[in-house]
C-alpha cells in the first residue's frame, strides 16, 4: 500500500507538467516591431517575406494606423500586405477601401 501511495503521490507532481500547453505567443517572432508601429497584426513573417509576396493580417489598434493615414478603421478589420521591391509595404484594408505604401523603422 506505501509503495502504491508514493507512486500515485510521484505521478501527481509529474502530470500537471504533462498536461500544461506551451503558450502561444500574439504576435509571432519577427512582426513585433512591426505590429507596435502599425498596430496591425501579421499572419506571416514580415522578415522572409520576398518581394511581391501577399500576407495578411488584422488590425488591432486602430490609433496606431491612422498615424500612417488610413482612417476609419477598426479593431478587426482585415488587412493585405504586399512586400514591394524597395522595402516599402502596400497597406490594402478592404473594408474602407483604402491603400497605403508605407516604410517602417527598423
Amino acid at each position: 500500500m506505501k509503495k502504491l501511495l508514493s507512486v500515485l503521490f510521484f505521478i501527481s507532481l509529474i502530470t500537471p507538467s504533462f498536461l500544461q500547453a506551451a503558450p502561444i505567443p500574439m504576435v509571432t517572432a519577427g512582426c513585433e516591431d512591426f505590429y507596435s508601429q502599425s498596430g496591425i497584426q501579421s499572419s506571416g513573417d514580415l522578415r522572409t517575406m520576398e518581394v511581391g509576396q501577399t500576407t495578411f493580417g488584422t488590425v488591432m489598434d486602430a490609433a496606431k494606423l491612422s498615424k500612417f493615414g488610413i482612417k476609419e478603421t477598426r479593431v478587426g478589420d482585415k488587412v493585405h500586405l504586399t512586400l514591394l521591391k524597395d522595402g516599402r509595404l502596400k497597406i490594402s484594408i478592404m473594408s474602407v477601401k483604402q491603400e497605403k505604401l508605407i516604410q517602417l523603422k527598423k
